[in-house]
């Protein structure tokens, strides 16, 4: 049973208290309709069935003429699928994807040789190992000396195994990467640092016949530590 708190506007009007031993609190209007529920653990239940709603939901205004509901909340433009972390590793991967036609890609002191970033197709999936375009600009300076950057240098190579991210040393940056659908598109840039500080910025694409359903990070000789992280885009 439940103890019940009545505002009556029945024959019998104003404050009805029902009192018994079970540990919840009804509070009703418009002599007996429930309205909030206080369950034994204190959980709110709302509505003539309370609803108690799940983890993580909040309460949503359904306006004067109606009892307010649980709502799950929107997950948002970007969405963290997941950081990846490379610990003496030849590669790390986000596999399974869908959903998202766009994603960021962040890398957090990424240190290795060259590492390039691959698509896959497929559930398996497959990584494609050619057909890639990129071109890009750096500017440097010895590290031991005051930074006075260079003139821009620019370079274009029209088939690789992949694009890469950074030359060799330690990395942080970020990516976009757009319309990988059919055709798949990075832009992005970051301050790497070895025996000079350069600045890169990478542009790159690869057109593909399948949906990419994976995203590698690929050391292009030895391994690499550090971390990635990588989102969706839903806008």
């Amino acid at each position: 049973m439940t103890t019940i708190i009545n505002a009556s506007n029945g024959s019998t009007s104003g404050l009805i208290t029902t009192a018994d031993a079970s540990g919840v609190l009804q509070l009703q209007t418009n002599n007996g309709t429930p309205a909030i529920t206080l369950n034994t653990t204190q959980a709110l239940g709302v509505g003539t069935s309370p609803a108690y709603g799940t983890s993580g939901q909040f309460l949503t205004s359904q306006g004067s003429a109606a009892s307010p509901t649980w709502t799950t909340p929107s997950s948002g433009a970007m969405t963290l699928i997941s950081t990846q972390t490379a610990s003496s590793s030849a590669s790390i991967a986000w596999t399974g994807l869908s959903g998202y036609t766009k994603y960021f890609l962040i890398l957090d002191n990424l240190r290795g040789n060259a590492p390039v970033l691959q698509i896959g197709t497929g559930s398996t999936p497959t990584y494609l190992t050619s057909g890639y375009f990129y071109s890009g600009v750096y500017s440097s300076a010895s590290a031991t000396s005051s930074i006075n950057f260079q003139p821009f240098t620019t370079y274009n190579l029209s088939v690789t195994n992949g694009i890469p991210l950074i030359s060799n040393g330690s990395a942080s940056g970020s990516y976009t990467l757009t319309g990988l659908s059919t055709y798949f598109q990075l832009v992005g840039g970051g301050v790497t640092s070895s025996s000079t500080c350069i600045f890169n910025y990478v542009a790159g694409n690869v057109t593909s016949s399948n949906v990419t359903t994976a995203i590698q990070i690929l050391c292009s000789s030895g391994t690499f530590t550090g971390t990635a992280s990588l989102y969706g885009i839903s806008s």
